[in-house]
């Protein structure tokens, strides 16, 4: 079996009396299949320096637990020690997507755009199939105008995981941008249909809807609404209005208005205590 580091090609015994020594030196490495995954990779350093040339499956656990680290630190918000976690998890397991995957997760969320997507694109490389990273990708191009990639990408994610309501529900912004209502609409709706909490589809399909059937749309909007209150989609308002003035002497004229609400904070008297809070 080989473990490929850089240029260095290693062949060692794996599953043999030699191999299981090693790893029963270890014993945290094995609280990665438990989830502790801070203490798993706190013996990372360690059983490299004691012992180079540790088993394939040992250098396998630590860097699958690198890489579930990663995860969890992106998921709190701590980029740097993500992006860490992930370069370690590359390192030990260089022909594993998930983490090019992870990093190009983080650096999107920071703003290196194209940073994440040539981690993305790597990671495609290594695994074409993996839609996570396909409908990542295809929201960069997205962003970046190049609809056409963005497209393919989506339509690639949805092929790959039919499961995935994020792709179905990107697929479905695109054809809205695009003026394509109806495909919008069926992306929309396979979106909810496979995430009923997730109310930005509900928001956006009663876009596709605001022309034709009114109260289906009023419905989204409503349960959109009710999924995610404080969405900025749903704290700032403009609909248009059949109004009527009244005036003195009995005139009156009909006219077509604009009606405006805007909540935001911190507000004291609302209870508001930050800029998009809703009320204690």
């Amino acid at each position: 079996c080989c473990f490929r580091s850089g240029r260095v090609t290693r062949r060692v015994s794996v599953g043999g009396k030699t191999a299981g020594a090693r790893e029963c030196r270890y014993p945290r490495l094995a609280r990665a299949k438990t989830g502790d995954i801070t203490a798993a990779t706190t013996s990372l350093t360690e059983a490299l320096q004691l012992t180079p040339d540790l088993s394939v499956d040992v250098l396998a656990q630590i860097g699958a637990a690198c890489n579930q680290r990663g995860s969890a630190l992106a998921g709190s918000g701590d980029w740097d020690a993500a992006l860490a976690a992930f370069a370690k998890a590359e390192e030990l397991l260089p022909q594993a997507a998930a983490a090019c995957h992870g990093r190009g997760f983080v650096r999107d969320m920071t703003g290196d755009i194209d940073g994440a997507l040539a981690d993305y694109s790597k990671a495609l490389e290594l695994e074409p199939k993996l839609a996570g990273a396909l409908c990542n990708r295809g929201a960069i191009y997205a962003r970046k105008g190049d609809l056409e990639k963005a497209v393919a990408d989506y339509d690639r994610a949805i092929a790959a995981n039919g499961q995935l309501a994020e792709a179905f529900y990107n697929r479905g912004l695109l054809s809205l941008r695009q003026g394509d209502r109806a495909r919008a609409t069926s992306a929309f709706d396979k979106a909810i249909e496979l995430n009923p909490k997730l109310g930005a589809a509900f928001c956006n399909r009663a876009l596709t809807r605001s022309s034709g059937d009114r109260q289906k749309s009023l419905a989204d909007l409503s349960k959109a609404a009710e999924l995610d209150p404080l969405v900025p989609n749903n704290l700032h308002i403009q609909a248009i209005c059949s109004v009527r003035h009244e005036g003195p002497d009995g005139l009156a004229s009909d006219g077509m208005g604009i009606l405006e609400q805007l909540v935001i904070g911190p507000h004291a008297p609302s209870g508001f205590k930050s800029i998009l809070d809703g009320a204690a």
